[in-house]
């Protein structure tokens, strides 16, 4: 109960700050439930402040948050594109789809290129490239200067499957966006890159 009024106070006080002008060196302090105690943090203008203090007072959707962080958001996306891709009879997985369109911009890089590409794991990329190998899509090819490092190229089977896939990825994320008008997308797809960016450390 302490630490909540304690709390409390501080937001009163970080609130009366965005009132000053030409603010240069002010020191606030935020609480850390975790650590059990109160971290003094200087911030060297009104902006900031001001920025802390909406951040502060935001009302979140925790619901909408969760779903993000935990993948349902994507999860709910690719469910949809992989029912497109069925009534169209087209066998591909939004990974295979996400290799393919990396592929038809950069035929021929290393399967390590398409781990930083994709966000995937070695063992990942590589049952991943087996598949899609089976599946006549892509073939490897071992670099000359370096048989150890092999090149992932796409067949003419993989070059139609993904100019089928990308028909239907476009249909599927205008059914995502349905109802959302081009302001509120392009505000979106600027926070979303903003995160991102932010949590590339």
């Amino acid at each position: 109960m302490r630490c909540k009024i304690k709390a409390f106070r501080l937001k009163k006080q970080i609130f009366s700050l965005k009132k000053l002008k030409n603010i240069k060196n002010v020191t606030t302090f935020s609480y850390n439930s975790d650590a059990n105690n109160y971290i003094c943090k200087q911030f060297h203008s009104q902006r900031l402040i001001y920025h802390i203090i909406m951040v502060n007072n935001f009302d979140y959707d925790l619901n909408i948050i969760f779903a993000i962080l935990n993948g349902r958001v994507t999860t709910a996306i690719n469910k949809q594109f992989l029912r497109n891709c069925k009534e169209e009879k087209l066998d591909i997985t939004p990974e295979q789809w996400t290799v393919l369109v990396h592929l038809v911009n950069n035929n021929g890089v290393t399967q390590q290129a398409l781990c930083n590409a994709t966000f995937k794991d070695k063992p990942s990329m590589t049952r991943l490239i087996d598949n899609m190998e089976k599946m006549g899509l892509v073939t490897r090819l071992a670099n000359k200067k370096d048989r150890r490092i092999n090149q992932i190229q796409l067949t003419r089977k993989g070059r139609d499957t993904e100019r089928r896939s990308a028909i239907i990825a476009i249909k599927t994320l205008k059914e995502a966006l349905e109802g959302i008008n081009v302001e509120d997308i392009a505000i979106c797809q600027d926070v979303l890159k903003k995160v991102f960016k932010n949590m590339q450390g």
